[in-house]
């Protein structure tokens, strides 16, 4: 029976960042707000199918529009409206566009790994999630923005 090395394959292992450890950041002004999680960090580019003429059974797959998923950040309600001012402001008109980035950080909170920043975001819907006499839990409200642009940075190296 051969005996497994001691020493690990080559390359080396990189510790996966933590899903629950992450800020807002609001026109770079670093915890602006605080929220529990995000989700629809992402992208598509729609696939364009095109047959050319001669070779039918080839269907060649072109990158068509790109489409930025909306981003929906949930947080626990307090008594701090900034966030509902913001989409008020949608609802009358006036959209007030900011540069939004979602900061994800190392085990210990401190320091960002990576960075999504979403360019010219506003909010496009808000949800009070279902309030229940009967449960101890607190109380969450989601604010979906749509946005123009995402970009992922990795944290600088030292």
């Amino acid at each position: 029976m051969s005996e497994i090395p001691a020493t690990a394959a080559p390359g080396s292992w990189t510790e996966p960042t933590r899903a629950y450890l992450f800020k807002l950041v609001l026109d770079g002004t670093s915890n602006a707000a605080r929220f529990t999680a995000v989700d629809g960090l992402g992208v598509e580019v729609e696939p364009i199918e095109y047959r050319e003429a001669g070779a039918h059974q080839v269907v060649r797959q072109l990158p068509g529009r790109v489409r930025n998923n909306r981003v929906t950040l949930s947080y626990g309600l307090t008594t701090d409206q900034d966030m509902w001012r913001w989409m008020l402001s949608a609802t009358s008109g006036k959209v007030v566009r900011r540069e939004v980035s979602i900061a994800m950080l190392d085990s210990t909170g401190s320091d960002v790994v990576l960075l999504w920043n979403l360019t010219s975001a506003w909010p496009c819907a808000s949800l009070l999630q279902p309030l229940d006499a009967l449960s101890n839990a607190a109380a969450i409200a989601r604010l979906t923005l749509v946005h123009e642009g995402l970009t992922l940075d990795a944290a600088p190296t030292t």
